[in-house]
């Protein structure tokens, strides 16, 4: 312990100010550093080129399953291939769907939906390997994190996994409150696109932390909200309202930025509150006067039919 104290004061000789019998002891042995383990030896695929990551894939038995799916995630960023190259004729790539394929089952949730969002990047288009992993997360399902859900819902679009959604409808609730406006939005896709009404999943949650979150969402993000939800009965015009309100707000402000007149965007937020409690005190009262209507005309309809009953009495 000693030893390890003194090496953290370069000046200190160990001759100069040590004793006679801490001096020669060899259980401190001052002048040999301890080697430090290497605390992540793996390799990191963002640094790589496209060519690179492909010349790594012929060594893939080596690979770390993290290294693996890294590898892949990576290779669907890069911009070297040709426009609409098919990735599922590569060799290399052939050669590392086989060997995922006989993996699956060892592999975690983590790895399981970066696989899945890494080969639809690639746009791997292989009904085995999509059935079998839709099968191993959920399998791994009660380990999965919200990051996870997200990719994966928009990476199962077109791959004829519907029990995959089903189960996905039954755990995205757990994770809700751990999602941003991105992660709602992958996920609003996928049920979109394979037509998976889940209308208690959006009543409860969806719809509620769309609109609570709808700040933290870019422009063009809330403009794809907008267009997707639209193909939705359940979609009614006060929530797309209050999302047109946050689109509105958010290019506003991109454009009083651009400008420099801080000043004034202050001066119109507060325009835009009064505006928000002035439309929302107006629904309201639409509301409440829709509903007095309806009420009426049920209360004219007993009454009618009591009269019916008398006369025939």
């Amino acid at each position: 312990m000693l030893g390890k104290l003194l090496l953290r004061f370069p000046h200190w000789a160990a001759g100069k100010h040590l004793g006679k019998k801490l001096r020669y002891n060899p259980q401190l042995n001052l002048k040999a550093r301890e080697e430090k383990l290497v605390a992540h030896d793996y390799i990191v695929f963002k640094n790589y080129t496209g060519n690179e990551i492909l010349y790594n894939l012929q060594h893939i038995l080596e690979f770390k399953p993290s290294e693996l799916s890294s590898a892949i995630l990576e290779l669907g960023l890069r911009t070297g291939a040709p426009e609409n190259y098919d990735w599922n004729n590569h060799p290399l790539i052939q050669q590392t769907v086989e060997h995922i394929k006989k993996r699956i089952p060892q592999y975690t949730s983590r790895v399981l939906t970066s696989l899945a969002h890494g080969l639809n990047r690639l746009g791997i288009s292989d009904p085995v390997l999509w059935k079998s992993l839709s099968e191993h997360i959920i399998r791994t399902s009660t380990k999965i994190e919200s990051l996870g859900i997200s990719y994966a819902c928009q990476a199962f679009i077109g791959k004829n996994c519907p029990e995959f959604y089903n189960h996905m409808i039954e755990i995205i609730p757990l994770h809700a409150r751990y999602m941003n406006g991105r992660d709602f939005l992958h996920i609003v896709k996928g049920l979109v696109a394979e037509n998976i009404s889940a209308e208690n999943l959006y009543e409860r949650w969806l719809y509620p932390k769309i609109i609570e979150k709808k700040k933290m969402c870019s422009s063009k993000q809330i403009e794809e909200f907008i267009s997707i939800l639209d193909k939705r009965q359940d979609f009614t015009d006060e929530k797309k309202v209050l999302l047109q309100d946050a689109l509105q707000y958010k290019k506003k402000y991109r454009e009083m930025l651009d400008r420099g007149d801080h000043n004034s965007m202050k001066k119109k937020i507060k325009i835009d509150k009064k505006e928000k409690k002035e439309r929302k005190r107006k629904l309201a009262e639409e509301k409440a006067k829709a509903k007095a209507e309806a009420e009426a005309g049920n209360q004219n309809t007993e009454d009618k039919e009591q009269e019916k009953a008398k006369a025939k009495a």
